[in-house]
């Protein structure tokens, strides 16, 4: 027997989510990506269920909205909600965020020792550095200031 779209229901109230978890991931499967209500449902009605198995609902439900509107209206509520779901996905994100977050710490603190040493950063060079979010290259930058005196910008960034 094979079960398409138009014989899932859409499901818009999240209680009957509270109350059949599968069916709304479903619901939400086959018809989030034209209707929002369907996926707020999910989302408040997952809020309902004990946390580890609305987890793995979620996870579900984004892999199969993958790339659509329903993951983006799915991930946008995750993010503004206090409850904290967690999968690979946000896992992913977050530790993405993170290694974001202290490249940029590392690539204000870069610029600080080189203006201390003297060195003029040129507004695009300075741009480069703060732009760059790869770890790697913030500490391979940080190694050649560390490492020996840099007295031009384009020292800096010399292959």
């Amino acid at each position: 027997m094979v079960l398409g779209p138009d014989r899932i229901p859409a499901i818009t109230d999240p209680t009957e989510v509270g109350r059949f978890p599968t069916l709304g991931v479903l619901s939400a499967a086959a018809h989030g990506p034209a209707d929002p209500d369907v996926i707020r449902a999910l989302h408040k009605g997952l809020d309902s269920i004990d946390q580890e198995m609305a987890t793995k609902y979620v996870g579900y439900a984004l892999h199969l909205l993958t790339d659509s509107n329903g993951q983006r209206a799915l991930e946008e509520l995750m993010m503004t909600d206090t409850y904290e779901y967690t999968s690979a996905w946000t896992e992913s994100l977050k530790a993405e965020g993170e290694a974001k977050g202290e490249a940029k710490g590392a690539a204000r603190t870069l610029l600080r020792v080189l203006e201390r040493d003297g060195v003029e950063v040129a507004e695009q060079a300075r741009q480069r550095i703060l732009d760059c979010t790869d770890p790697g290259q913030i500490e391979a930058w940080a190694d050649k200031v560390f490492g020996g005196p840099i007295t031009h910008i384009d020292e800096l960034f010399d292959e």
